[in-house]
């Protein structure tokens, strides 16, 4: 794995610095299931035990401490299945937001129309 610059946030939180680039080798390691592995907080924290440096915002993970880190990697196959997982998640909960927002105008198209008597 290849990164440019990224910093972990004295909060635990990685921080994008100039784009960084995480390339994987897709036989091994799938990029969503790395992202959605390095937002999990549990993964942060321990994630950011690597960071050093003197300015207590911003730490610095350096390429060398990144490359060697062990990420927990299932097969690719159990990988790929997570990421359907997660992307259903995201087109369910991107359409009930539209169904609500489109229940919402419906619902003050209606009370609109009660008050001024149009219904």
């Amino acid at each position: 794995m290849t990164c440019a610059a990224m910093a972990v946030t004295e909060t635990g939180k990685c921080a994008r610095l100039l784009s960084p680039t995480i390339k994987t080798n897709p036989k091994r390691l799938r990029k969503e299931y790395l992202k959605f592995l390095m937002a999990d907080p549990l993964f942060r924290s321990k994630f950011a035990t690597l960071a050093t440096g003197t300015s207590g915002s911003m730490l610095n993970v350096s390429q060398k401490k990144l490359v060697e880190y062990e990420v927990p990697t299932p097969t690719t196959k159990l990988q790929d299945a997570f990421a359907d997982f997660i992307w259903g998640v995201f087109k369910t909960r991107n359409r009930l937001a539209t169904q609500c927002n489109e229940a919402d105008a419906t619902f003050g198209s209606a009370l609109q129309r009660a008050f001024s008597g149009g219904l």
